[in-house]
């Protein structure tokens, strides 16, 4: 065992056990190969140089240093423990080594100067409250893939009381974001139960504006970015395939997204609440618009669906306010639940001559004057277009029966006058009320054969047969 003596050090084994000295500008002998705990805790050093040889720095080795403003961290050190640099305000700026894995718990908690931070792509865990009330901190950079102190939502999480970060950039790691989930943050003494992400940007969710992810990232994960509600602007690379639930969801100032043609997959509720995004490029690759991906993006004005789309899922355009066109391509064959629900200023739709089946109030409360439905339709869910108030004409060409048409299909459409089957198969008496509450309906055509009616005999009528001149029967 070696033993150095000098006054200026305490080094046992390698390790540094205490300095000792008064000078402010230190130079760590060759010879050390740990810093160990509480080594310079709060001493007046300035500067420190730490040899190739060191190849880890212990529990609050630097604690309290206030004078240190920065530091220089050997390529051979692969751990930083907790509090080893704890309330280093002067610190302004540190370099991490592309050898570290871990760092601890506090280690550089309290640096009140710091103001950026870049974690090398080796680092797999970061200790809770690691970066903790670093209140400069504006740009930060780690790993997509490292595991950050996995009770963030319980415990004070890594990058805690950081209340100025405005820019995340997450760098390639094992090229799979780490998964995050929901975790109980508090229960109050009533039933009331509140829960967020344990993503480690969480608590500065409101102050982030830009989030960069670098090339080799595969997928973002289920509440990434959820609730960053100043984020103005994402960066995607090439190599994502694979967007979580609610990754952005309520992303309020996100006004623009392009995904990547690399994307195959959105996850349910992706942008839902992004109440200020009004344009979004969607990915040639994507086979299916999942539930709520872009529920209540109510500045949301026009979307492209691609060819590649086959289905777009319930919920998936929920009251988009401002949406005013959309165009589906042939490829898409069922329209889900709710799927434009209460889309009010939808005024242009061209619905697609393979399309097969449109859900339970699909286009409830939309804003389209005239529909056509193509002959390939086999179902039309209840209440498909309830409430369509500016509806005036409707163009039916696939054949229609009690299994094909829901109760209330067009009920409340009170500016409908006008209803045309072209199909050869018309039988309405299955389904209860089609056109309840059409006031201004007049005639329902079949082959240019015309059937007149009332406002009033018509509302409320069971369609077995026409109470005026009794030719519905036969439809």
């Amino acid at each position: 065992m070696y033993e150095d003596k000098s006054k200026d050090f305490e080094i046992v084994g390698g390790v540094l056990k205490k300095y000792n000295g008064e000078s402010t500008d230190v130079v760590i002998p060759e010879n050390v190969t740990e810093i160990g705990e509480n080594a310079f805790l709060k001493t007046a050093i300035s500067k420190v140089n730490i040899p190739k040889s060191v190849i880890c720095i212990g529990n609050s080795a630097f604690s309290g240093c206030k004078e240190l403003t920065s530091i220089i961290i050997p390529d051979g050190v692969t751990r930083i423990g907790d509090y080893a640099f704890c309330g280093c305000a002067g610190l302004t700026s540190i370099t991490i080594p592309d050898n570290v894995t871990f760092i601890g718990n506090s280690a550089f908690s309290s640096c009140k100067e710091l103001t950026s931070i870049a974690i090398p792509d080796c680092v797999i865990a970061i200790g809770y409250w690691a970066f903790g009330a670093c209140i400069s901190l504006k740009e930060i950079k780690l790993p997509c893939s490292v595991i950050v102190d996995i009770d963030s939502a319980i415990h004070g999480p890594a990058f805690g009381g950081c209340i100025n970060i405005e820019k995340v950039i997450l760098s390639k790691g094992t090229g799979n974001m780490l998964e995050y989930e929901l975790r109980e943050k508090y229960k109050s003494f009533g039933p009331t139960i509140s829960y967020c992400p344990n993503t480690p940007w969480y608590i500065s969710r409101e102050t982030i504006k830009e989030i960069v992810l670098e090339e080799g990232i595969k997928n973002i994960s289920d509440y990434a970015f959820s609730y960053c509600t100043n984020l103005k602007k994402i960066t995607i690379p090439n190599s994502v395939e694979s967007v979580g639930t609610q990754a952005f969801s309520y992303c309020t100032n996100l006004t623009s997204v392009t995904l990547p043609n690399s994307v195959k997959r959105i996850g349910k509720d992706a942008f839902s609440g992004c109440a200020n995004l009004t344009s979004i490029v969607l990915p040639d690759n994507l086979e299916v618009i999942v539930a709520g991906a872009f529920s209540n993006c109510s500045n949301l004005k026009n979307i492209e669906i691609p060819d590649s789309i086959i289905s777009i899922e319930g919920s998936a355009f929920l009251d988009c306010k401002s949406l005013t066109n959309i165009v589906l391509p042939n490829s898409v064959t069922s329209i889900g639940y709710r799927a434009f629900f209460c889309c009010k200023n939808l005024t242009n739709i061209v619905m697609p001559s393979g399309l097969l089946s449109i859900g339970q109030e699909a286009f409830f409360g939309c804003g389209f004057e005239n529909i056509l439905i193509p002959d390939s339709v086999t179902d039309i869910g209840e209440k498909a277009f309830f409430s369509c108030r500016r509806l005036k004409n409707v163009m039916i060409s696939c054949n229609v029966d009690k299994s094909t048409l829901g109760d209330y299909v067009f009920a409340n459409c009170n500016s409908l006058t006008d209803v045309q089957f072209s199909a050869k198969t018309i039988n309405l008496s299955g389904s209860w009320k089609t056109f309840d509450g059409c006031e201004e309906l007049k005639a329902i055509w079949r082959n240019n054969k015309r059937c007149t009616f009332c406002g009033g005999e018509f509302k409320g009528l069971i369609y077995k047969e026409c109470v005026r001149c009794g030719h519905v029967k036969n439809y």
